[in-house]
């Protein structure tokens, strides 16, 4: 028991000093670079992601068949 408490002490110190780096890093660098637009939306090709979707289902699929 008091080897998980440790660890979970760990874990918070490690998410705390995440934190406070992440912060100190976005203070540091601008948000977008000069010259540079900033995209609204990212670009998602429909069809390669539902031939993805698709050849891990069969995969899967004929895995469990096998």
């Amino acid at each position: 028991m008091t080897d998980l408490l440790e660890r979970l002490l760990n874990f918070v110190r490690i998410v705390e000093a995440y934190k406070t780096v992440g912060g100190c890093v976005s203070e540091l660098t601008p948000s977008a670079k000069l010259g540079k637009v900033a995209r609204s939306r990212k670009h998602v090709d429909k069809g390669m992601l539902l031939l993805s979707c698709l050849t891990a289902f069969l995969a899967t699929f004929l895995t469990s068949l096998f």
